[in-house]
C-alpha cells in the first residue's frame, strides 16, 4: 500500500509548475496571485476509501480559492478524497495571493515553504514548493527607489536663447 503528494507552484514567467523557486527565480511581488497543484496518487495495490489532505500556506500569503476549507488559524487547507483507486492520481489546484506590501517584511527577498500532507489507513505522504517574494526595491543605499516624475510643463525655449547661440562660436 502506497501514497505519494507531489506539490508545485506555477512559475509566473512561462506559467508550468515546478517543484521550487529559488532566489536566482522569478520572484511575486506584493498582492500578486500565486498557483499551486497537488498531486495525490495512490501508488500501492489496494484502493484507499478515504485521503485526507492538508495544505498550510506560508506567512504572507492569504488563501483565495481551491478544493476544501481554510482555517485562518492554522493557515491550513483540509479537504478529503474518497475512493483514490490503484495507481490513480488526482490533480487539485489552489490559489493564493502575496499580502500586501506593507504586511511583508523589512528585506529585500524572502523566501517561503508551502507545505502539503496526505494521510490515509496508517500511510502519510509530504512535499512542499517553495517561492521567493520581492518585498522593495532599494538602491545601494538602502533608500526606495521612487518612479521618475512625469514633467507637466516644458521650458521656455523662445528669443532669450538665441543670444546663447551666439556663443557658439567662442
Amino acid at each position: 500500500v502506497g501514497l505519494t503528494i507531489d506539490k508545485k507552484v506555477q512559475n509566473p514567467s512561462n506559467k508550468e509548475f515546478v517543484d521550487n523557486l529559488g532566489m536566482n527565480d522569478m520572484r511575486f511581488g506584493a498582492e500578486q496571485n500565486i498557483l499551486f497543484q497537488l498531486v495525490v496518487k495512490n501508488t500501492g495495490n489496494k484502493q484507499l476509501d478515504q485521503v485526507f489532505v492538508k495544505d498550510v500556506f506560508p506567512t504572507f500569503l492569504s488563501f483565495t480559492g481551491g478544493q476544501g476549507n481554510f482555517d485562518k488559524n492554522t493557515r491550513t487547507i483540509s479537504f478529503e478524497i474518497d475512493d483514490l483507486k490503484v495507481n490513480e492520481s488526482r490533480t487539485f489546484t489552489l490559489s493564493g495571493k502575496v499580502v500586501s506590501a506593507d504586511k511583508l517584511p523589512n528585506e529585500d527577498v524572502t523566501c517561503v515553504i508551502n507545505q502539503a500532507f496526505a494521510t490515509t489507513e496508517g500511510m502519510a505522504a509530504s512535499d512542499n514548493a517553495q517561492f521567493c517574494i520581492q518585498t522593495n526595491v532599494t538602491s545601494k543605499g538602502g533608500l526606495p527607489i521612487f518612479p521618475p516624475s512625469q514633467v507637466t510643463t516644458t521650458p521656455a525655449t523662445g528669443a532669450e536663447m538665441l543670444t546663447l547661440l551666439g556663443f557658439i562660436p567662442a
